[in-house]
């Protein structure tokens, strides 16, 4: 199942400890391509009446945002380094430094510029502080948090000192840059309302990581179980380039929920060395749940050490544990025939999730055949098991998977399976994918309808312009039904991911509509698509604008907005300032996205109406009478976050590897349309072929004679299931619950609760409820006995020892191939490569005789490689530029001077550097290491090591 949906369905029911612990994982799906389900809930949970979900709902939301439009709109974090576009010669870091320099500057100039352009709101927004509604008023808090201005954090700061219990307060006064070094003294509020306010100290990941970890020492001790929760994530959401000590300080309190986020924290730094912090608190706790999330943290830090670890927790005796060691094991991108041999006892596990993983660990399916497990998943009366079932077939892609998919997509009678299957679908091909999808949401006017539209829109390039093209084609003939709506909404975010324009007149059409449920999918997809739509397009939105309908006219303005139109943010403004609610609220709604975009998307160039040159102030000419001075634009806190926000993506879920099985591309399919004559196709003419079985008039693809019976089955089954009186959504979440690891369902009631005396209060009632309802009678002097014994100590299982270890390793990633020389190819499945492909964990690069390339990851750091070298790929981190290679005998230069660190395993050594440059020489003697630049470690397989001074030379002996 994938992880969103894993955690909206477990979300209801559960205790507010575990509701803000799914709430704080939330962020990590921003760049999910599927995660405008996770917008809704969050913005749905920033109400929520419990101040603890809610603070916690509103510092993910924050959090989630920058990424969310991003990935929408298609902006990715730059993931090219200063040697990718290395055009000088090999040396001259000083004048590629200067240049990315350069670059980062002209995009801090740019967002002020933008911010300069959108001033106008603030003098309507900042009254809204004070708002007699509610809803308005917390509204405007998350909307002026996203305009950096001096004017706005001033404000917001007196206001906070009137008001220092209010969370939103200070949410936005830290988001308008009052956490920066140079403004505001976020961390003295921190320290002073922190006790008495524990989660004000979750805003303390907007301040400067020296100050954070600072505050962290001082605070620990001086604050509660919730307080020391919020402090530990707090760090997790930042880059903290050591976190050993403040960890050190918050678990010392033996807390569960404190260990909990402090494995959060070290994981998300994906550094193998601190993989014995987790071990001491694996070791130390004696909850599951605990020992749980060490075992996951393991497989985020990755490395020797952590895989052992996991290897020796697949022995316990507790499912869970085993479940997510081999999960683990998969994300380190354990060696495949170790991880076959350690998920073998678990493919016969009575626990779900571990035998799911044990299968897409290990079995490698044929056309012909299923795996007996899988059919009796598919065939179960438990939608829990329907829903692994759709969820193993991403990965195990055949025609056969593409119809059972289909099947479950439109018959099941159970949401969860129908939208799993329609996100599994979305794994294959476009041109396998697209026409079962468009048969689904023609059969199911419902949720699942609305997750066919929002998965559709997750392909890119080529696969990107296919999908627009026929969806296109294929508007003009619906009818004016609530799908068009979401039609509109994908046609505009596809059209924004192709560089060729396409022919958008069905969208530019739907800016006419007169439902208003249509029209507003129309203005979304305009939105979605970012660029000049025409005249006829623009008369639209000025009418559209005039609406009496708070929504239409809102998304109206700001389309004009974002299209270049500069009088639109005056009448946005002065909407702000309207005495009716409805239409302060859409305005407001608009007004936050806006300050997200002029963050995010504007200073990328994304919308090409914004001319951002330098304003006449900042050119140094004068300006007109009655002209008031800029305000200064501070820096905003979600540019500190995004690089964060990448890790923990990776670290959302594991990567099972996909099998496309013999026949997959194209099943199910149709010819792929032609483009229109004189339009260019952004991938040549290669992505134009057209792939697929034959069709027969009725436009249904042809299904394998063999698999005929199986969806026959299927069908019957499905039937049988919709006759029945259908459990509701707490029967699922029971089975859900049941078979994962990611809430603590037996988590103790000690680890969650914050005082000593409420402890004692619990364990006693406990006790004689416990006594009651046994009636147990015992001698009183026993009794007494026995009641001190459990309510002042409680009762500890006794820890399960696990040895444990790890190592190298980043999150999974990708490097970037440069300056390619003759024939490079790449396994599995031998595809040649070009300059400028990139190269994933888990792949290897070969360069055949006279060849020779160069690998570049996402910071700058490099591998220049000769003919007959190979290099397998292992993980690269986005964060700090860590990449884990595996490298064959060869000549290499390795330069990470500007790029982080690396580690080359070259069995039995280990290469490890930071900040370093080496060269790797093959010769009829073997190998040897050359250090030129920084430091090196060369590690045996036995222990031992040796460090590698500049001007240094080491043999390698086999």
């Amino acid at each position: 199942m994938r992880r969103q949906d894993e955690l909206l369905a477990l979300y209801p029911g559960q205790d507010r400890f575990n509701r803000k612990f799914i709430l704080s994982e939330v962020d990590r799906l921003a760049l999910a391509f599927d995660s405008d389900e996770m917008l809704d809930f969050l913005q749905q949970e920033a109400a929520a009446k419990d101040p603890l979900v809610q603070h916690q709902a509103l510092f993910t939301l924050n959090l989630f945002l920058p990424g969310y439009v991003r990935r929408k709109f298609a902006i990715e974090r730059a993931r090219e380094g200063l040697w990718s576009s290395y055009a000088v010669a090999v040396g001259d870091l000083e004048k590629v430094e200067a240049q990315a320099d350069e670059k980062a500057r002209e995009t801090d100039r740019r967002r002020k510029e933008a911010f300069a352009r959108l001033t106008p709101m603030t003098t309507r927004l900042l009254p809204l502080l004070e708002h007699a509604s509610t809803t308005a008023r917390t509204l405007s808090r998350l909307a002026i948090a996203q305009f950096p201005l001096k004017t706005v954090n001033d404000r917001l700061a007196r206001t906070f000192e009137a008001n220092p219990a209010e969370f939103e307060l200070l949410l936005a006064f830290a988001q308008s840059g009052g956490g920066g070094p140079a403004h505001g003294p976020l961390a003295d509020l921190l320290k002073q309302h922190g006790k008495t306010q524990p989660d004000h100290l979750l805003l303390l990941s907007s301040t400067p990581a020296e100050t954070a970890v600072a505050t962290v020492h001082e605070l620990s001790s001086r604050t509660d179980t919730q307080g020391r929760m919020n402090l530990a994530q707090a760090l997790s959401k930042m880059e903290v380039p050591d976190p050993t000590e403040a960890v050190r300080h918050l678990a010392r309190f033996n807390e569960g929920w404190v260990d909990v986020y402090c494995l959060g924290l070290l994981a998300a730094t994906g550094r193998p060395a601190l993989i014995d912090e987790v071990l001491a608190i694996h070791d130390r706790s004696p909850h599951r749940f605990v020992k749980n999330q060490a075992v996951r943290a393991a497989g985020s830090l990755r490395g020797v050490k952590a895989q052992e670890f996991c290897l020796e927790s697949l022995k316990e005796p507790v499912e869970p544990v085993r479940a997510q060691a081999l999960e683990s094991l998969v994300k380190m991108r354990c060696p495949p025939e170790v991880l076959k041999a350690a998920a073998a006892p678990l493919l016969k596990s009575k626990f779900l999730r571990a035998r799911v993983n044990a299968l897409l660990a290990t079995v490698e399916p044929t056309g012909q055949t299923l795996p007996s497990d899988v059919r009796e998943m598919l065939m179960s009366d438990d939608p829990m098991a329907r829903v692994e079932a759709a969820y193993c077939f991403g990965y195990w892609q055949s025609p056969k998977a593409v119809n059972l998919l289909k099947t479950l997509a439109i018959t099941d009678p159970h949401p969860n399976v129908a939208a799993q299957a329609v996100k599994s679908l979305s794994k294959y091909p476009a041109e396998t994918a697209l026409w079962p999808l468009l048969s689904i949401m023609k059969e199911r006017q419902d949720q699942v309808a609305r997750t066919v539209a929002r998965v559709m829109a997750r392909y890119e390039a080529a696969e990107a312009w296919y999908v627009l093209q026929v969806l296109l084609s294929t508007m003009e003939d619906r009818g004016a039904d609530r799908m068009r709506s979401l039609l509109y909404r994908t046609v505009g975010a596809l059209a924004g991911k192709v560089h060729v324009r396409p022919d958008l007149g069905p969208l530019v059409r739907g800016l006419t509509e007169t439902d208003p449920a249509i029209l507003l999918g129309a203005l979304e997809g305009v939105k979605w698509y970012g660029r000049e739509v025409g005249d006829d397009a623009r008369r639209a939105l000025h009418t559209a604008a005039g609406s009496l309908d708070p929504r239409i006219s809102a998304r109206a303005l700001e389309n004009l907005i974002l299209l270049g139109d500069e009088p639109a943010i005056q009448k946005l403004s002065s909407k702000l300032a309207s005495p009716e609610e409805p239409i302060v609220l859409k305005a407001l709604e608009v007004a936050l996205e806006l300050g997200v975009l002029a963050s995010e998307v504007i200073p990328a160039g994304r919308f090409s109406a914004w001319n951002l040159e330098p304003s006449r102030s900042a050119r140094g000419d004068s300006r007109p009478d009655g002209d008031q001075a800029p305000d200064q634009v501070l820096q905003c806190w979600s540019q500190s976050l995004p690089e964060g926000l990448n890790v923990a993506a990776d670290l959302a879920e594991p990567d099972f590897e996909v099998h496309r099985l013999p026949g997959a591309e194209g099943a199910g399919g149709q010819p792929r349309p032609t483009p229109a004559a004189g339009t260019a196709h952004p991938e040549g003419a290669a992505a134009q072929r057209a792939k697929g079985p034959d069709i027969s008039v009725s436009g249904r693809s042809r299904m394998p004679d063999t698999a005929a019976s199986e969806i026959s089955a299927l069908a019957k089954h499905l039937a049988k299931q919709r006759a029945r009186p259908q459990a509701g959504g707490g029967s699922f979440r029971n089975s859900l619950s049941g078979n994962t690891y990611l809430v603590g369902q037996d988590f103790t009631e000690e680890s969650m609760e914050l005082e000593p005396t409420a402890r004692m209060i619990r364990r006693a009632r406990r006790l004689a409820a416990f006594l009651g309802a046994n009636r147990i009678l015992l001698a009183p002097p026993v009794a007494v006995l026995v009641i001190i014994v459990i309510v002042v100590f409680g009762y500890h299982p006794p820890p399960v020892s696990t040895r444990s270890s790890s190592s190298s390793g980043a999150t999974a990633g990708s490097v970037i191939l440069r300056d390619v020389v003759g024939k490079i190819i790449l396994r599995p499945g031998g595809t040649p490569l070009k300059n400028g492909d990139t190269v994933k964990a888990g792949q290897t690069v070969v360069s055949q005789e006279d060849s020779k390339a160069r690998l570049v990851t996402a910071k700058g750091g490099r591998i220049d490689m000769t003919s007959l070298c190979e290099i397998t790929v292992e993980g690269v981190s986005k964060d700090q530029a860590r990449v884990d290679l595996t490298v064959c005998a060869g000549d290499y230069q390795v330069d990470f001077m500007e790029g982080g660190g690396f580690k080359l395993r070259l069995p039995p050594y280990t290469v490890t550097g930071f900040r370093a440059r080496m060269s790797l020489s093959n010769s009829t003697t073997g190998m040897s290491v050359s250090s030129s630049r920084g430091m090196l470690t060369v590690a045996k397989n036995d222990g031992t090591s040796t460090v590698l001074e500049p001007g240094k030379t080491m043999k390698l002996v086999p």
